[in-house]
């Protein structure tokens, strides 16, 4: 895979409450992040869109579900959806705050109209989940 595209096909976040102690809760709400829809030249490309709702540019902090064709990752955040500050974080731990986990889920195939495979995610720098 020299010479590629990704095409993201669509684009959410499921929000839930996240309690340091007993781990993730009740469901919140869901980002539809159809603005990253579309096709991008290179992964860092992607990851730079996605940084825009507070997801890092750091392919680290992906991964790919092969079964479903999706770009994984998932963001701690506040109660307005912003990424948690440090502080909050301590809190969180504390029990003094709640905090909620985002679940991002990006459906991806290649140009070439084609889902995307564990060796192209693996190229892409993207663990396999």
């Amino acid at each position: 895979m020299k010479d590629y595209k990704i095409n993201v096909t669509y684009c959410i976040a499921e929000v839930y409450e996240d309690d340091y102690e007993n781990g993730e809760g009740d469901y919140v709400n869901q980002w539809d992040m159809r603005d990253v829809v579309g096709v991008y030249d290179s992964i860092e490309k992607l990851l730079k869109k996605l940084s825009g709702w507070g997801f890092s540019t750091s392919i680290k902090d992906y991964g790919f579900d092969s079964y479903n064709n999706t770009i994984i990752s998932d963001l701690l955040t506040d109660a307005d959806g912003m990424e948690a500050y440090k502080t909050d974080v301590e809190k969180w731990k504390n029990g003094e705050i709640m905090l909620y986990n985002a679940h991002l889920s990006c459906g991806v195939e290649i140009v070439a109209s084609r889902p995307m495979t564990d060796d192209d995610a693996k190229e892409l720098g993207l663990e396999i989940y």
